[in-house]
């Protein structure tokens, strides 16, 4: 599945979306990062998601992040 995630570009916030990632026993397969002249930043992910509950999970850690402004889940 894909993540979409975006949030303020800030020195750690990358560690705290993966760290949020792997609190909930998330894989990351691939990532891509995105840093804009405003401060902002995106990050395209791909983790493997084993169900519903999981999804739901990992969406609810990611939104805990402080940096984090939103965050979708879009395909597989």
């Amino acid at each position: 599945m894909r993540l979409a995630v975006g949030l303020q570009d800030r020195p750690g916030a990358l560690a705290a979306v993966t760290a949020a990632l792997a609190a909930v026993k998330t894989d990351v397969r691939d990532a891509q990062v995105r840093t804009f002249d405003d401060k902002t930043a995106s990050i395209e992910l791909t983790v493997r998601i084993s169900d519903k509950k999981h999804l739901d999970r990992v969406l609810k850690s990611v939104r805990g992040v402080s940096e984090v402004a939103s965050v979708g889940g879009f395909g597989r």
